[in-house]
């Protein structure tokens, strides 16, 4: 498997040994990154290092750094 798919992310998990609901995926790519994740069951964020989020309603942060707070 290459690409980020939903499937990718339900076969790290489960190689990972952990249910897909225990994940956090923290990327830039909307689709990819945040909606493929999301379809595999995940918790996704979208990192925006620019400081402006990407089109759309996504959960955004802008470094990895505000991450710490949310887990916190």
């Amino acid at each position: 498997m290459t690409t980020k798919s939903p499937d990718f992310y339900k076969f790290i998990a489960e190689r990972l040994g952990v249910l897909t609901c225990e994940v956090l995926h923290v990327g830039d790519d909307p689709e990819r990154d945040y909606e493929n994740p999301i379809k595999a069951g995940m918790r996704a964020l979208l990192i925006a290092r620019s400081g402006k989020p990407p089109a759309g309603r996504y959960p955004c942060i802008r470094s990895l750094m505000e991450l710490l707070d949310l887990l916190s």
